[in-house]
């Protein structure tokens, strides 16, 4: 899976970049994260992350150097390719797992400590949009009562997660369904997680995907 990542993105980056921003997501991914939630506000910044050294001038490209090399890229690029890394480095929760939220993305739905304590439980992974390249990872219903009859669920990232009460059942069938999905979603048909894109295009998405 990893040497078939690296070949399909080296079609379009430095085989070197790749290879640099892959350990980086193994061994970083929150800093990461950080970066690529920066290019999307458009911030100015240099980030050093040991043999890489990041240069984001706030508008349209990214100033990337290595050892001697130095690599110019446009923010676009350069975020779909840490979006495209994070994906695939992504641990993927099993259905039946059961999570807290962030108290940020909880804070229009009533008192705060309140909502602090509720649980969800996962119902399902990898909801892709049938209009646009992209997908939320995963669907979830409150815990214990369930979605009331009513078959509604929240569709959410793994930015959007407090803390994994309970990870579901694990088993062989279930890392091959991952692999699958990684390498069909993201390798072959170049779908990406809603976390690392424009909020216009996020808000897009979920209306498409809501029912």
């Amino acid at each position: 899976m990893e040497e078939k990542f690296i070949t399909k993105q080296s079609e379009f980056y430095d085989k070197k970049l790749v290879i640099r921003i892959l350990s980086i997501a193994k061994t970083n991914r929150i800093n990461l994260r950080l970066i690529a939630k920066k290019i999307i506000q458009k911030k100015a910044d240099v980030i050093n992350m040991g043999k890489i050294e990041i240069k984001l001038n706030g508008s349209d490209e990214v100033q990337l150097r290595m050892s001697h090399d130095t690599i110019t890229l446009g923010t676009g690029d350069f975020l779909k390719l840490i979006a495209n890394t994070l994906d695939i480095t992504e641990k993927v929760l099993p259905q039946g797992s059961i999570v807290t939220l962030k108290s940020e993305f909880m804070q229009n739905l009533g008192d705060p400590i309140a909502i602090s304590k509720l649980k969800f439980i996962v119902i399902d992974r990898y909801i892709k949009s049938n209009s646009e390249k992209y997908f939320f990872d995963y669907s979830i219903i409150s815990y214990p009562v369930g979605a009331f009859g009513n078959d509604i669920s929240m569709k959410i990232t793994p930015n959007l997660i407090k803390n994994v009460l309970h990870e579901g059942y694990t088993s062989d069938e279930e890392k091959l369904y991952v692999e699958l999905q990684k390498d069909e979603l993201l390798i072959e048909n170049d779908y990406q997680s809603i976390s690392y894109c424009k909020k216009d295009v996020a808000d897009r998405v979920a209306k498409e995907l809501e029912r």
